[in-house]
């Protein structure tokens, strides 16, 4: 047969697996800009319909405080954290005193973390969508301004430049030494991070991969990360008069620690978050029931069986994600915080070990067993993905159209109602101390914490301060107030006291509190996302010649 009669067979391409279509493509990088454009958008109308809450105004105010580095180290002393964050919003405190810059900040974090994974994962282009509009995305990760967004961030820039880590391995040492500093959830992620890139060069140090490393680069890598990993450590661990440490022992509470791992479920798929709505789960135990706690383990056990599936072919990203979890839950187990803000560490490890899968080598597998495992890893792949992601937009646009729709916190309103009535320039007694240091934010002066006798701004968790006060220390701190340059003081509190009269309780709103002292009640505030950040604004004054009820 002549070459002219033989039928026309075209070359078949072969797409590059570790660079997704997506990427290759203007529309690609059309469709990123785009996304995270709206993105954009979306959350900054959010952020101007929601009010920051006492732990946002905490970080601010060790800020604000700070006037040098060293004194912000002093400041970050008793915060259980490295001070990163704090870093950030101290040089924001140069151009600015409005703590809104803290939340335009956090904002554009949060819309870097979604251009990240719009333009480099491998997730396909349903799957970027949800994940750009789920809860950690487009609320918890975002609308709140703390340093976990640094955690997301940077966990994302590490999986981005690992792709090509034999060119970045100084900057892989940088990324690295940064997110050992956000928190110490950060801290046990790169941790793990660091032991899989060590790993992955271990074992296949003569693929193409590592072909082109310089062991220099390498060592100096290296040595960047173990520095930051010192200095976090130096700033973590508690000083002596502490309140919130927790002894090593708390991790042989067999209650607790099932508690704990039930809590991978709601990172995962945040149904719980649904039952509490239109409250937000601030301390993490306001969705924990005790009937459905076998029901929540057993999902999450399911969950982490699920995913060792799909990442079975690739041993050191299943490594990473065994790692990773783990340590999560023996830090849980140790401080028990179990809200959103931190449980969603277990969703960043699981992002992570997803994406870095696609970058390590696979494990052929002979076993029979572990091939049809592995099989079943690529069917349920992309099922797994979407009920992730779909289950966590459902909650996500939930929480971001109630947090619209209601005050978050009712401090500004208080704030609001104090300035109107100009009652600003009295001096302010407020507790429980960190419930109405808000007010320090707000107002941008000290107030008189009962709790430690002082007046102050920003919480410090040393043994100086009291957590349990009664209503007669209230009165004596009132009492302390008011002296001879005031005869009138505001008096907020988190609740409305109560007190008992023929029987019956009687809620406090004007009062004798003391021969000398009355109190009335001028406003409420109340019905908030944030269950405890209601207030309760009473004016205390001193009169002459009155007699007690």
């Amino acid at each position: 047969m002549s070459k002219k009669n033989k039928k026309y067979k075209p070359k078949k391409i072969e797409p590059d697996l570790q660079k997704p279509l997506l990427q290759q493509t203007k529309p690609a990088r059309d469709f990123t800009l785009v996304i995270t454009a709206v993105y954009f958008c979306v959350v900054l109308f959010g952020i101007f319909h929601h009010e920051m809450w006492r732990d946002e105004y905490q970080a601010w105010l060790i800020a604000t405080n700070a006037h040098s580095f060293s004194e912000l180290y002093k400041n970050c002393l008793y915060e259980g954290h490295p001070m990163l964050w704090h870093v950030l919003l101290y040089m924001l405190t140069w151009i600015t005193n409005s703590p809104i810059a803290m939340q335009l900040l956090h904002i554009c974090i949060a819309t870097s973390s979604v251009f990240l994974f719009n333009r480099f994962t491998n997730f396909n282009i349903l799957q970027k969508i949800l994940f750009s509009f789920g809860f950690y995305s487009i609320f918890e990760y975002s609308l709140i301004a703390r340093s976990y967004s640094l955690d997301f961030i940077l966990t994302l820039i590490f999986c981005t430049l690992y792709k090509q880590r034999q060119k970045n391995i100084i900057w892989l040492g940088v990324i690295l030494f940064l997110l050992a500093n956000t928190s110490v959830y950060g801290l046990a992620i790169s941790l793990c991070l660091s032991g899989i890139l060590a790993l992955d060069f271990l074992f296949n140090r003569r693929t193409q991969k590592w072909s082109t490393i310089s062991f220099p680069k390498t060592g100096l890598g290296m040595m960047i990360f173990i520095v930051g990993v010192i200095f976090s450590i130096m700033q973590i661990l508690p000083e002596p008069d502490n309140h919130v440490q927790t002894p090593l022992s708390s991790l042989a509470n067999i209650g607790n620690m099932k508690i704990v791992l039930s809590k991978i479920y709601n990172a995962y798929l945040l149904y719980p978050e649904m039952k509490v709505l239109p409250n937000w789960n601030a301390n993490g135990m306001m969705d924990y029931v005790p009937s459905e706690l076998n029901s929540h383990i057993f999902i999450s056990l399911v969950l982490i069986a699920a995913t060792s599936l799909i990442l079975i072919r690739n041993p050191l990203a299943l490594l990473f994600y065994f790692a990773g979890t783990f340590g999560m839950i023996c830090l849980f187990g140790l401080t028990f915080l179990l809200a959103p803000r931190y449980i969603g560490h277990f969703f960043i490890i699981l992002i992570a070990s997803i994406w870095l899968s696609a970058y390590l080598p696979e494990q052929k597998f002979r076993n029979y067993l572990f091939v049809k495992f592995s099989e079943w890893g690529k069917r349920i792949k992309n099922s797994f993905i979407y009920l992730i992601f779909g289950s966590q937009v459902i909650v996500g646009v939930s929480i971001y159209i109630t947090d619209l729709n209601m005050r978050f916190s009712a401090n500004k309103d208080a704030v609001k109602f104090i300035l109107e009535q100009k009652l600003d320039t009295l001096p302010i007694v407020g507790t429980i101390d960190y419930a109405a240091s808000d007010f320090s934010a707000l107002l941008n002066k000290p107030i008189y914490y009962p709790d430690r006798k002082e007046y102050g701004t920003f919480i410090i968790w040393d043994g100086k301060r009291n957590p349990n006060l009664n209503f007669g220390q209230i009165i004596q701190a009132i009492d302390t107030v008011l002296n001879k340059k005031h005869s009138q003081a505001l008096l907020i509190l988190d609740y409305q006291p109560s007190y008992i009269r023929d029987n019956q309780k009687v809620m406090l709103e004007h009062e004798m509190l003391s021969p000398s002292i009355k109190l009335d009640l001028l406003n409420k505030f109340e019905n908030t996302m944030v269950a405890d950040e209601v207030y309760y604004v009473y004016l205390a004054q001193r009169v002459k010649n009155s007699i007690s009820k």
